[in-house]
Parts: structure tokens; sequence; C-alpha cells
């Protein structure tokens, strides 16, 4: 039962991250525009589609491998919970030192605790 819950959760995530992936690379005002985030220069063009995107999309591709090949599945979640602990850990930084930011970057704060509590609890009860 816990596998079968660890490779849909990292077919899940795997998605997401390559949803956000592509968004970063082909159309990143789409994804940041929402939050705030204003970049109009080439330079910071480049800088999202290479960190956002390759990131985003690398993550999603060992997700995904994670959720077919058992011996990766660890590494994966393991990942997947470091991850998204991360983007918390610097939303509540940030949070601390800058103030309250919008309802868009609240509810993504939202939805990165809830998957890194359930990358979390997952690798808790894997065998």
């Amino acid at each position: 039962m816990i596998d079968y819950a660890c490779i849909h959760a990292l077919r899940l995530v795997g998605v997401i991250f390559a949803v956000v992936g592509v968004i970063a690379l082909f159309v990143p005002h789409v994804l940041f525009d929402p939050i705030g985030v204003s970049v109009t220069t080439a330079s910071g063009l480049a800088e999202i589609r290479a960190a956002y995107g390759s990131f985003f999309l690398c993550s999603a591709g060992l997700f995904w491998m994670g959720s077919m090949r058992a011996e990766l599945r660890r590494t994966s979640l393991t990942w997947a919970c470091m991850v998204l602990t991360g983007f918390v850990v610097g939303r509540l930084i940030s949070l601390a030192i800058d103030g309250m930011p919008n309802g868009v970057a609240m509810a993504s704060m939202g939805a990165e605790i809830i998957g890194a509590i359930v990358a979390g609890v997952l690798l808790h009860f894997r065998k």
C-alpha cells in the first residue's frame, strides 16, 4: 500500500514540476506575474529559464523515474521532501524579513508544506 502511495505521489509531484518547468522555459511571465515578480531583461529571463526551467524539469524526471523504478523511489522521495522543505524554509525566511507576500505565494507555500509532509511521511513508512 505504501509503495502504491509513493508511486502516485511521485507521479503527481513530477507532473506539477514538469508543468512549472515548461512554463518557466517558454512563458515565464505566466509563472512570475501572479506573484508580483517582473522580469523584463534578457539576462533576467535567461536566469529564470536556466534555474527554474531546468531545475523543475530535471526534478520532474527524477520523480517520474522514481515512480517507475523501485531502486530510485527512496532517492526521489528524499529529493521531493528536501526541495519542498527548502522552498518552505525560504518562504518563511522571506516572510520574517520582507513581510507578508500575496495570496498566490501563500497558497504556493501551503501546497509546498503539504507536499513536504506527504513525502516525509511516505519516507518514514516506506520499507
